[in-house]
């Protein structure tokens, strides 16, 4: 779904633009939708949305272009109201694979959390916020958000052999949070470490992670039986 929303979202509009941007940081960091965009205008649905002064840029050990997010949780709990929460995503076009093909380059670029976030902050209105309406630069409430991405999905989805009505029964499940929720579990059924993957997601317990999002079963289990053979022929 995401490499169809790159296709239907390149035509370089703003919206497209912001689209793009917002959903390769839900999928790359899994941001909660709440840094991203409010439920509401009340101030406990704004004071966690992310602002262009939580962003710094740095350059990774490997010379990849990379930034720095430090913002407000967007946690609820009482016990994690204050506490800031931190993640980093780098570029993944600039040192694309070997052989990878001309239309696979042009998605990787598109939906690179780097280069999406740079050419948002060119086209975006002058904000306090990151993620905000065209018209106004007030940030953009996350039932317009939804929709938005409905209809993007709509269309990507248009292009391929799916009936319309399964179309419609898909796309309707799907939110802003779907992304997120797609990303954890695509770390965690490639066998990324429990504790590795719950720092991905912002959880202070693995268990979190585990009940959640662990769909991998024995197939996560089996990664481990190359590293303990190894020590065994060493």
């Amino acid at each position: 779904m995401l490499q169809g929303l790159a296709e239907v979202c390149s035509d370089g509009s703003p919206a497209s633009i912001r689209l793009l941007m917002a959903a390769s940081l839900l999928w790359f960091t899994a941001l909660r939708p709440g840094h991203l965009s409010p439920n509401g205008t009340a101030r406990k649905h704004v004071r966690h949305l992310m602002k262009w002064e939580h962003l710094h840029p740095y350059t990774t050990a490997s010379g990849r272009a990379a930034i720095h997010v430090y913002v407000p949780t967007a946690k609820t709990r009482r016990d994690q109201q204050s506490k800031p929460w931190s993640t980093a995503f780098m570029c993944i076009c600039c040192k694309p694979p070997s052989g990878i093909s001309s239309t696979q380059l042009r998605r990787l670029r598109l939906l690179c959390p780097v280069c999406a976030i740079n050419r948002w902050h060119h086209v975006a209105p002058a904000s306090v916020y990151v993620c905000v309406r065209l018209n106004d630069a007030c940030p953009v409430q996350r039932n317009k958000f939804n929709t938005e991405l409905r209809d993007g999905l709509r269309q990507a989805l248009a292009l391929s052999s799916i009936t319309p009505s399964l179309i419609d029964a898909v796309v309707v499940r799907i939110s802003v949070k779907s992304i997120r929720s797609g990303a954890i579990t695509e770390v965690i059924t490639e066998g990324i470490a429990d504790f590795v993957a719950a720092d991905f997601a912002g959880h202070t317990n693995t268990a979190t992670t585990q009940a959640y999002y662990n769909k991998a079963g024995d197939a996560q289990r089996f990664v481990a039986a190359p590293a303990l053979t190894a020590g065994l022929i060493r």
